[in-house]
């Protein structure tokens, strides 16, 4: 079944809970590039000046953008995946009761009621056909389109390595799965949780072993999550080409 939460709510609660417990937020900012010492980030340099800091956590998403600012390698195990995803607004009896995942010839349809009388699809071609800027799954045909449809990057990545002298990589900042491994939340909160566990406890442990500790733990999470999404879809009536039967 799941926890359909309505995104901008769930982040308010995040944002004012980081408040409460004495962050800082700096906004509107935008992050410039790493500050780097030697071989070590030391902050960030950003459009309200440079920020120091024994360590830098990017938790900005599957734009890689840390590691891409400092080369490291993204491990790609997929051929390029695009979901989309939008939202509809009405009245649709069948979606009322629980979400639904159907598969199909070219892909996967989610779909699920996450506010009354507003649903949310998700839609995963494995081909890179775009689609439809009117599309709707046939479930909603009628209803009244509500916001933009969006678009996000899928494509099954990992960057190497996920930790490293002054700098932590969270969530999707680290690996990406697509949708159906239904674990992107969880791991967005669980890798901040775990990086913020370990820069407190680097005050006064070897900071090398528990940086190589987080890369081995959301290295392994991500292959056991690859694994299963790999099973998954071999029994997908219509595998994708990238799975190996």
């Amino acid at each position: 079944m799941g926890f359909q939460a309505w995104r901008g709510t769930f982040d308010g609660i995040l944002l004012e809970r980081a408040k409460a417990l004495g962050v800082e937020v700096i906004h509107p900012c935008r992050a410039l590039r790493p500050l780097i010492k030697g071989e070590k980030v030391i902050g960030v340099a950003t459009s309200k000046g440079d920020y120091r800091s024994r360590f830098v956590v990017d938790a900005a998403g599957g734009q890689h953008w840390l590691g891409k600012k400092l080369g490291l390698k993204i491990n790609f195990f997929s051929s390029r995946l695009i979901a989309y995803y939008g939202y509809v607004e009405g009245n649709c009896l069948i979606e009322n009761q629980r979400p639904a995942i159907i598969a199909d010839q070219l892909g996967w349809t989610w779909r699920a009621k996450i506010q009354p009388y507003l649903y949310q699809w998700t839609r995963l071609n494995f081909s890179e056909q775009r689609l439809a800027s009117d599309w709707k799954t046939e479930a909603f045909q009628g209803m009244v389109t509500k916001y933009k449809t969006r678009s996000a990057d899928v494509t099954w990545r990992l960057v190497s390595p996920c930790a490293g002298r002054g700098y932590f990589l969270v969530g999707d900042a680290a690996g990406v799965l697509d949708p159906a491994s239904s674990h992107g939340v969880l791991k967005a909160i669980m890798s901040g949780i775990m990086a913020g566990h370990l820069i407190v406890q680097l005050v006064n442990q070897d900071a090398e072993l528990l940086i190589e500790t987080y890369s081995q733990w959301l290295t392994n999470w991500f292959e056991h999550d690859l694994t299963e999404l790999n099973k998954m879809y071999r029994n997908h009536p219509h595998p994708p080409q990238f799975i190996t039967l």
